[in-house]
């Protein structure tokens, strides 16, 4: 069975997000150790983002013969990815510190609309290897 390398690529990244996702696990475990019984909801599931935006998704693209996204619609769900998850990561660290800010609006708002550009871009210029099979 052939493999394309846009194929492998998709499944490395996978990976990638696999290890974020394990990474922001033990990171929300081990905070909320130390966090003398206060805990933060978006400091448990941070881990949620890389798992159900990047493994998930990347995964599908690997085993369905859906296509590749190019590499800027890629970049711009990463970096939605990112913003959703270093947001949530902070607001958990400022939550269980006992602060609150108003500009916590803005980065599910921003990773939201960086996703979903990149969503739409990718189906817009997804391009089908015929290789694949």
């Amino acid at each position: 069975m052939f493999i394309s390398d846009e194929k492998k690529k998709m499944f490395r990244t996978a990976l990638v997000y696999l290890g974020v996702t394990v990474f922001c696990a033990l990171l929300g475990a081990i905070y909320e150790l130390f966090s003398h019984g206060v805990y933060s909801y978006f400091m448990i599931y941070s881990f949620a983002f890389p798992l159900l935006m990047g493994t998930a998704p990347y995964l599908i693209l690997v085993y369905l013969p859906l296509g590749t996204p190019n590499v800027h619609a890629r970049m711009l769900c990463h970096a939605g990815v990112a913003t959703l998850t270093v947001g949530s990561i902070a607001r958990g660290i400022l939550d269980i510190y006992g602060t609150a800010n108003t500009l916590w609006f803005f980065y599910p708002v921003a990773g939201g609309a960086l996703f979903i550009a990149g969503i739409c871009f990718a189906a817009a210029t997804c391009k089908k290897n015929k290789k694949d099979s």
